[in-house]
């Protein structure tokens, strides 16, 4: 991969300041999550999305949340990482096993915050996600004693694989194919945070974490497939 190549999804490589900013927004948003101000602000911003997005604009969005929930996600990141590694990028292979890195890090999180779930009277159901869904209140969820909400854990594995997968992708094309993976892939993260927002599964704070934690894995990625582009069987 060329020097001039910006990494993942827009995370330029010889750039060490973002994962860290992402990672202190993570930090400040789990410190955070219980204060009255922050709960009023996410209620605001839940009603707002609520009121502004009408349900058949909405509604497709939410389709975009089956990339991130973790089976599909963690057998896309499967694949990918086979073929890189017959390819011969071995510690491009590897970086994709950062996705669960950050599945840990999100059920450590939710286990060990008491941050408050969304309010009921804010959930919305949609036929676009025909997937069953994880909750502290679920099955599941009382399982691995989840007992919050932060961080999304659909918009962490959205935003890794999007930006990972751009990040491949722009190293092969021209710079303005690029520059348009990486566009949308930033949109696709964008849109699995309105949704959550949207269906009520997530305060805002909580899909800014996922955002946060799923860029700094990203960045992490960014790194280690660099440090093998030189591997990189010619088509």
């Amino acid at each position: 991969m060329s020097e001039r190549d910006p990494g993942v999804g827009g995370v330029r490589r010889r750039s060490k300041v973002g994962p860290f900013v992402a990672l202190a927004l993570l930090a400040g948003l789990a410190i955070l999550g219980n204060d009255r101000l922050v709960l009023d602000a996410n209620a605001a911003v839940s009603r707002w999305v609520s009121a502004a997005l009408p349900g058949d604009v909405a509604e497709p969005l939410t389709a975009s949340l089956v990339l991130g929930s973790t089976s599909v996600s963690v057998a896309l990141a499967t694949a990918l990482a086979a073929l890189l590694y017959v390819r011969g990028r071995r510690l491009a292979a590897l970086s994709l096993g950062l996705l669960l890195v950050g599945i840990a890090v999100e059920l450590l999180l939710k286990s060990q915050l008491g941050h408050p779930d969304v309010w009921p009277e804010l959930h919305r159901q949609t036929r676009w996600y025909p997937l069953p869904e994880i909750s502290a209140d679920s099955g599941l969820g009382e399982a691995l004693a989840l007992r919050s909400p932060f961080p999304s854990g659909h918009v962490l594995r959205l935003t890794f694989l999007a930006l990972t997968a751009s990040g491949l992708a722009a190293g092969r094309l021209r710079s303005s194919l690029a520059r348009l993976a990486r566009v949308a892939a930033w949109l696709l993260a964008l849109c699995g945070m309105v949704s959550v927002v949207y269906l009520g599964w997530h305060w805002a704070t909580d899909a800014l974490g996922g955002l946060a934690l799923g860029y700094a894995l990203a960045a992490a990625a960014s790194h280690l497939q660099g440090l093998d582009a030189s591997g990189d069987a010619p088509d």
